[in-house]
């Protein structure tokens, strides 16, 4: 059996794209029987072909295992449309399109879409930004009317997005801009100011509970809220309207607002090495601010993506229907029968997103719930219950954005006093023109004593980022490793 065990995870990784060590294969076999494995393997190419995502992970063999456990592999037939009398259909106007050539998209309601590919075409943003865009716009037009059940708790579809790549090549402000423009035409009062106090926020939220705050930058408002004893507040704020049905209460000025059932949207960006800095600290993780944020990263695509032939038309129809959306009236529906799939991570989230997993995931469920939510919204307006299909579309989204997310802390996460320092050394270094710095340019740009550049050179050169060179002239350089 050892020979036939080896063979199947050779031909695993030759399908996957990965190549599996014995530890990995020791720790697969302590959890899972030999018939697991067997139908792994005869599924896996299936299993590639509906996860596209999946190819070249490590954890593909584990997730298509617990699927094939839990009776979820191979996928049941897909369940009846509910009967017309429990969610009536509503005209469209738009109709599926197979854009990007990603699965999850194609699995999402026609009218996320349609937003997505609107906003992908002609440029080089990534798909998740654009999906992170779609979904806060169609929140934005829900605001605070969709009212969800579960867990004994009334949950609102809005939730917090936040774009991290790097600035000038992700294109991250590019999907605000849009986000900006389409609401403007389909919906009166629903982006908050975009600058100033959190006071001017909630003044603005009394009139409309249910908005978005498109906030290019998330950096300044951190700083302003560490730095600023005005906007310390504002933290709070951020932290009490993830969820707050019912009536938030805020003095201002001697005067007391209240807003009914407040429905924040956020999106905003941050740079990736700014998130480490500002955001990922103990204070942020345990007050648990950072896992409010669903956070996306992107690079940019690959290649710019094609045009839509009929892009001011196809722009018109969305319009339209986020306009349905924003007139519908006040809806409480049921999520009760979502709970169970909602918490499928729940106290696994370092095992199923590595180290970072629980700062990221830890309010997976609430995420989830809120997703579907919104979901059901761009697809029609509900009656009594969110469909079971929004959820699973949800979790699948949100595994990949978790996991994408844990892998980014892991990376950019500052747990050295001084490696900040190291780190703005590193960028100086790799900006040379000539490949090289010296020693006095270096000190002139850091401007520290001897000892501590000898600590930081000592240290970026023991790990790798940096290497000594000596030019034909004897004058020694300190050089980048891997030049970007």
């Amino acid at each position: 059996m050892p020979t036939r065990k080896t063979a199947i995870w050779k031909r695993l990784g030759k399908t996957i794209g990965y190549q599996f060590t014995q530890s990995y294969v020791r720790r697969f076999s302590e959890r899972h029987s030999v018939d697991v494995l067997l139908d792994v393997d005869l599924y896996m190419q299936d299993y590639l072909g509906k996860y596209p995502s999946e190819k070249g992970s490590s954890s593909a063999p584990f997730d298509l295992a617990k699927m094939i456990d839990r009776g979820e592999w191979p996928p049941p037939p897909a369940p009846p449309a509910p009967p017309p009398a429990l969610m009536p259909p509503v005209p469209l106007g738009l109709s599926p399109i197979n854009f990007s050539g990603d699965s999850l998209v194609d699995e999402m309601p026609v009218l996320i879409q349609n937003l997505v590919a609107h906003r992908l075409q002609g440029t080089e943003i990534c798909t998740d930004f654009a999906i992170a865009g779609a979904l806060a716009t169609v929140a934005a037009c829900a605001g605070n009317r969709l009212r969800v059940s579960a867990w004994g708790d009334t949950y609102l579809a809005n939730d917090y997005f936040l774009l991290v790549g790097e600035t000038g090549t992700s294109f991250k402000s590019s999907v605000l801009h849009r986000v900006r423009q389409v609401l403007s035409d389909a919906a009166d009062g629903v982006i908050a100011p975009d600058e100033g106090s959190w006071e001017r926020l909630v003044t603005h939220m009394e009139d409309h509970p249910g908005c978005i705050w498109l906030k290019d930058e998330l950096a300044g408002l951190l700083g302003e809220i560490k730095g600023r004893d005005y906007m310390r507040g504002f933290r709070e704020m951020i932290l009490t309207l993830h969820n707050h049905a019912g009536v938030y209460r805020r003095g201002v000025m001697r005067h007391m607002y209240a807003v009914n059932n407040p429905a924040l949207t956020l999106l905003t960006t941050i740079q990736p090495f700014v998130l480490g800095e500002e955001l990922v600290t103990g204070r942020h993780i345990e007050a648990g601010l950072l896992n409010r944020f669903l956070i996306v990263y992107g690079k940019g695509a690959p290649a710019k993506w094609l045009r839509i032939d009929d892009g001011r038309a196809l722009g018109a129809r969305i319009v339209e229907r986020l306009r349905r959306i924003s007139d519908s009236g006040v809806t409480e529906v049921e999520a009760s029968h979502l709970e169970d799939g909602a918490n499928e991570w729940r106290g696994r989230e370092i095992e199923e997103f590595g180290d970072y997993g629980e700062a990221v995931a830890r309010r997976a469920s609430s995420h989830a719930i809120k997703l579907a939510a919104i979901f059901q919204a761009a697809e029609q307006w509900p009656k009594e219950r969110i469909d079971d299909r929004w959820l699973y579309v949800a979790m699948g989204l949100l595994g990949r954005w978790f996991r994408s997310a844990a892998e980014l802390l892991a990376t950019v996460h500052i747990k050295q006093a001084r490696e900040i320092e190291r780190r703005d050394l590193l960028r100086f270094v790799e900006r040379s023109k000539n490949g090289g710095r010296t020693r006095a340019e270096m000190g002139k740009f850091m401007q520290v004593s001897v000892r501590q550049l000898d600590d930081h050179l000592d240290a970026l050169i023991e790990r790798g980022d940096l290497r000594a060179w000596t030019d034909d002239d004897g004058s020694m350089h300190w050089r980048a490793a891997i030049v970007p």
